[in-house]
């Protein structure tokens, strides 16, 4: 039997994301999450970008990475313990 659920709303948006070392890595990778909802659970979302080895799927040394989150998103998790 299938789970109910209803997406509430995207929690994590990425839009055209790039990487590139001596060569292009990674070019325009777009992807949204969703905030799922089930009725009477509480529950995650895990996000996993898989591919081959060595393809740089890892930031190297001390390169930093900004997510932008919505300001709803925020308000849910500026009072959490992450």
């Amino acid at each position: 039997m299938l789970q109910q659920y209803k997406k509430e709303g995207i929690i994590l948006k990425a839009e055209n994301i790039s990487l590139e070392y001596e060569r292009p890595i990674l070019r325009d990778v777009n992807f949204d999450i969703y905030d799922i909802l089930r009725p009477n659970m509480t529950q995650g979302q895990v996000v996993s970008l898989i591919g081959r080895s060595g393809i740089g799927k890892c930031l190297k040394g001390n390169q930093k990475i900004t997510i932008k989150i919505s300001d709803e998103l925020y308000k849910k998790l500026k009072n959490k313990h992450l």
